[in-house]
């Protein structure tokens, strides 16, 4: 019996979400993603084709996850509505969330050459922050989140 392929995108994501954070970018590799989670490498290559491609993903993942931890904690604040608010209920998401809080800081050691990749800077950390107050200001998230909305997030606010 196979293991359905949501399943193994979700093993594969987690993995390397975790490696991202013990490892870096820098270091990763496909093989050390194949080895936690067991699998041939061939395989990874199948649900991923680069590495490029694999973080971006992951990136999007725990920009998902992010936004929604977000709202959970503007949702759960008594004194929500105001700046403030808005200041506690980011950092209590990050608190929770060690690989959003490298993303939001663009983190070097953890995300290394990936920040200075053509591409990849545009499409994945360096727009993080714009599009995560786009998806809880207006309760989207993914690709429909217009481009356009992720230059307006002050630099200063991001831990």
């Amino acid at each position: 019996m196979s293991t359905p392929d949501h399943v193994r995108e979700r093993t594969i994501l987690d993995a390397t979400a975790e490696l991202l954070l013990r490892i870096g970018y820098n270091k990763l590799t496909m093989g050390d993603v194949a080895d936690a989670v067991s699998l041939h490498r061939g395989l990874v290559y199948l649900v991923f084709k680069s590495k490029d491609e694999l973080v971006e993903a992951v990136v999007h993942d725990e920009l998902s996850r992010y936004a929604d931890a977000w709202r959970e904690h503007l949702e759960a604040d008594p004194r929500a509505g105001d700046v403030a608010s808005v200041y506690r209920a980011m950092m209590g998401a990050l608190k929770t969330l060690p690989l959003a809080a490298a993303i939001v800081a663009r983190a070097e050691d953890v995300f290394g050459k990936y920040l200075r990749k053509r591409g990849a800077s545009s499409s994945g950390c360096r727009r993080s922050a714009g599009a995560v107050t786009s998806c809880v200001r207006c309760g989207r998230r993914g690709p429909s989140i217009a481009t356009s909305t992720c230059g307006r997030w002050p630099t200063s606010s991001t831990p």
